[in-house]
């Protein structure tokens, strides 16, 4: 019974170290490149409605390392997280546009209301100097959302159709 255990153990720990082997490799699921492959997997993807729950999840991993950038100190890397999350969020907007489902567009509003919570209170946490960076992105989430939503109020031929 103990070599049973033993035996356990050991498959346990080999299958860890495999699993790193195989991120290091590139076989695996690298938790630090996720939002590059979640932008690949949107690339490949034809339908809309995938390509905007693939954007929102994007959105979602680019706003955590957003937030994770301004605990550093260094203001060059949240510049370029703020760069990429807006390139996220604008292929949220590309996908709405071309989803001719309403559901969509208002899972995406929805988030972006989320989003534009989420930086009220990551504005309340700065300093003075690093809000007005913040407020631009919060601003330009808030036009992006108000464009969806009344997308929504407003659809298109198509839209309103099926």
């Amino acid at each position: 019974m103990k070599s049973v255990i033993l035996a356990a153990a050991v498959l346990v720990l080999l299958s860890g170290n495999l699993a790193s082997l195989s991120a290091l490799d590139g076989k695996g699921v690298p938790s630090a490149n996720a939002p590059f492959l979640l932008e690949q997997k949107y690339d490949r993807e034809t339908k809309p409605k995938n390509r905007v729950k693939i954007a929102i999840q994007l959105t979602d991993m680019r706003l955590q390392l957003m937030r994770s950038s301004y605990d550093t100190v260094d203001p060059e890397k949240a510049k370029e997280a703020i760069t990429q999350y807006l390139f996220a969020v604008d292929l949220l907007v590309q996908a709405v546009r071309s989803a001719s489902d309403a559901g969509y567009s208002k899972r995406a509003e929805i988030h972006l209301r989320r989003h534009e919570r989420e930086f009220k209170n990551l504005q309340m946490s700065l300093s003075v100097m690093e809000r007005t960076s913040v407020e631009q992105v919060a601003g330009q989430v808030t036009r992006l959302r108000e464009e969806i939503l009344y997308s929504i109020m407003n659809p298109r031929d198509e839209s309103a159709r099926k």
